[in-house]
Formats: C-alpha cells, structure tokens, sequence
C-alpha cells in the first residue's frame, strides 16, 4: 500500500496527517499537530520509504471532523449517513463535519461506542491493523460530503459518565504543607468538573471544606481555601459560558440563507460577530469563522479573508467600549459617598483603642500565609 500517496492526499483535503504504529500509538510527540498541520515535506520524511507506518488523521476542529467509532458489534441504526471507514478490526468510523465548539473525546457514549473528538485521533484508510486486514473506505471523501454531527451524540458527548476514581483518590490522600494549594486546586477542578453546575456551592464547597479539614496537615485557613476555590470555579465558569455562546452563535447561524448573496454576507452576518466579539477570545472566533461559518454558508477563502478582517475591526471596537466602560463603573464606584452605616463602622474602627495593634496583627498573619 502506498502511505505516502494517501497520507499526502489526506493533507490536501484539509486533514492533520501523523503516523501511526501497528500499535496504534502516534511515532511523534503529536501534541502539535492537534493545532497546526504537518507540512509536504514532513509528512514526506514520515512516510517515504519508511514500510510498516499507519496513517494518522487528528480529529477535532484542526481537521474539520469528529468521528463516531463503533467497534464490532455496535449499534450504528441511528447514525446519519456520512463519510464511512471499516476499521481493521470489523468496525467502523463514521466521520461528520465539526460543529464549530468543542467536541472532547468520550469513551462509550453507548455500548461499544466511542467519540474521537478534539485532541484525538483515528488510524485511516489504509492502514494496517493487527488482525492483518486493511482499514477501508466504505463511503470515501471523494464519494460524499461530511454530514452534521447528530444531536443526540452531541449530546451523549455533554453528559458522558466522567471518571469518580480520580476525584475519590485525591479526596483520599493526605496533604502536608507546601502541596495544600496545587492539590486543593486539583481537588476544587474535579469537584467543579464532575457536579452540575446547581450543585457548586450546595455539595462541591461543603465536599471542598472537608477534604481541607481532615486530609491537609495543617488546614488551609478557610478564606485562603477559599479564594482557590473562586479562581478556579471562574474557570469553569468562563468555560460553561463559552459552551453556551457556541450554542447560540450555531442558532443565528442556522437562520442566515445559503444563497445570501456576497455583498450583502457581512451585514448578515453582523449580529453572529457582535456574540463572538463579545464572548470568545480571537483565536476560537477565527477558528469558528474559517470552520463552521465557512462550511455551512459555502464561502470561499477570499471572501472569508474580508469576514475575519470586519470581524477583528469589530472586536477591537467592542473591547474598546467595554473597557471605557469598565473604568467609568469603576470610577463610579469610587465617588459613591459612603452610606451613614458605612460611616458609623469607619468611625468605630478609628476610635478603637487597639487600633495599630489590631492593623499589624492582620499585617503579621499576611505575611505568615505567604512565606
């Protein structure tokens, strides 16, 4: 089998290329191809004159798809046709187009069914398996168009079981000091990740308090354990708020015509840029813009080019108002007289006798919680 020529013809249809053992192991650090693609003469380098090596395709945003993998015996009734494979192993890879958010890979969405999303792979066609036989395409690229990932697999990917075991071992093991912040992140990323999000403050931060009272030695005192906890909640935070954005930016995409003519694309496209400009950072708007807009709407790259430049012009002026807006709230804030209680605990403070005592007290156990 010539793995160059295909693995070659893989890359000029817009796939991330890496080679692949018979062990279905990557044979490069590939971390790097899971945001930029391999050039010709790479992959060149990887494959010519090299027999033995599997072909590779990253899944995810970086090459426009996600695949549902079934293994031998899986149910594949209710998964759209699509661009197929047969794997090695008398399975199958269904490829559908990426949606344009974050799909992560899951194990068994369903019994003997996997997704292999963004930050995985799949060996292609046609790649040897172990048992002897060949992957295969059963319904090739060149035979037909990536179709939409099914809603019902988008949403077995969100509610996929998460693992418990890792968040029981950390709530499990002993901290000393020096380790308590790094794990207590740890702990609080798990806690956050595997909860619902209603759940947060009502289970998670109770859970939280008593990790930190029975397992770290000392206790972390309850404001700084505290102050862990928030950062890493606005994570998530930001992270649910993006999942939602994405949701949304895929609802106004829907109801914009395929054949709205080019001149009149960026103002119908006005109210989809104002959301990203307003809720994602650059790259995952670009990344957006060129992926999913691109496809669904069926614009060429020139014009793509024009949409991303009107979209930066765009950005650039919402972070502007934002910010004039932020410092106007903020110097708002500060001009705002202090209310006639506000007076009266001020006036106490000042009266009290302990005063300095008190103020270098506070001072000491600062320093003491930083060394």
């Amino acid at each position: 089998m010539n793995t160059l020529k295909e693995a070659l013809s893989y890359a000029k249809q817009g796939f991330s290329v890496i080679p692949i053992g018979k062990d279905k192991q990557p044979l490069v650090a590939w971390k790097k191809y899971q945001t930029e693609k391999a050039s010709e003469e790479q992959i060149r380098k990887w494959f010519e004159n090299s027999p033995g090596k599997n072909i590779g395709i990253v899944t995810g945003a970086i090459s426009g798809i996600v695949v549902v993998d079934v293994e031998a015996g899986g149910d594949v009734k209710d998964l759209p046709p699509t661009v197929i494979a047969k794997t090695g192993g008398d399975g199958w890879h269904y490829y559908y187009k990426h949606p344009g958010f974050e799909v992560k890979n899951s194990t068994r969405i369903r019994e003997l069914t996997d997704i292999r999303g963004d930050g995985g792979y799949v060996v292609a066609p046609p790649s040897m398996h172990k048992s002897g036989k060949n992957y295969e395409w059963s319904v090739s690229p060149d035979m037909a168009d990536f179709a939409e990932l099914p809603s019902w697999v988008i949403e077995k990917n969100k509610k996929a079981p998460k693992s418990k075991k890792n968040l029981q071992e950390a709530l499990n093991k002993e901290v000393l000091e020096g380790f308590r912040n790094s794990t207590a992140a740890q702990v609080a990323g798990k806690l956050l990740h595997d909860l619902p999000i209603d759940q947060w403050e009502l289970s998670g931060w109770p859970m939280m308090k008593e990790w930190n009272d029975k397992k770290c030695k000392p206790p972390l005192p309850e404001n700084e354990l505290r102050s862990v906890w928030e950062s890493v909640k606005k994570y998530h935070v930001d992270d649910t708020q993006k999942e939602v954005t994405m949701d949304q930016c895929n609802i106004l995409l829907s109801t914009i015509p395929k054949d709205t003519p080019k001149e009149s694309m960026i103002s119908v496209l006005e109210p989809l840029l104002m959301m990203l400009a307003s809720n994602s950072s650059l790259e995952e708007s670009e990344l957006y813009i060129r992926n999913k807009v691109k496809t669904e709407l069926v614009i060429k790259m020139t014009d793509i080019a024009s949409i991303i430049k009107h979209f930066k012009k765009m950005r650039s002026d919402v972070l502007l108002k934002m910010d004039q807006e932020k410092k106007k709230s903020d110097r708002l804030d500060i001009d705002k007289p202090l209310t006639e209680e506000e007076i009266q605990i001020a006036e106490e403070i000042l009266k009290s006798p302990t005063l300095l005592y008190d103020i270098l007290k506070m001072y000491s156990g600062l320093l003491c919680q930083h060394k």
